[in-house]
């Protein structure tokens, strides 16, 4: 299974990681290398999954540039605008695992929240684990 992640820049709440650490699985998984919640995962699949194959969608340097980080994915692929390289992620896997900073859907001003709706929109399974640790099963 190829998974993609979304994750909140501000990093996952406890439940959050507790709910990576229990359920993660895959081969393949495809994530925005941004600080926060990529990292996070990051080294988690890395830690719980040393075989999984990581691959990295940068985003174009820019107004985000503090935002960026340098992860060791086994692929990384050409830097794009956020909202393209988060199409990217969505069009390239099975299911996406989603961990926004709030509970409830921002409308503006959350790269999370549009991934989400792009899923939605495209119809790609995607799983939205909030702050609390509820899980959205869509």
């Amino acid at each position: 299974m190829t998974t993609g992640y979304t994750a909140t820049r501000k990093g996952l709440s406890k439940a959050q990681i507790e709910w990576v650490r229990a359920h993660i699985t895959g081969t393949e998984h495809h994530h925005g290398c941004c600080i926060g919640g990529d990292a996070q995962l990051h080294w988690i699949i890395r830690d719980l999954l040393p075989a999984a194959r990581i691959i990295g969608h940068r985003m174009v340097p820019g107004d985000q540039q503090d935002t960026l980080v340098v992860l060791n994915c086994d692929e990384t692929r050409d830097p794009l605008p956020p909202l393209v390289r988060n199409k990217n992620i969505v069009a390239a896997v099975d299911t996406m695992f989603c961990f926004p900073g709030e509970q409830t859907e921002r409308k503006r001003g959350s790269g999370t929240w549009a991934t989400i709706r792009y899923a939605r929109s495209v119809g790609v399974k995607h799983i939205i684990i909030y702050p609390d640790g509820s899980v959205s099963h869509v």
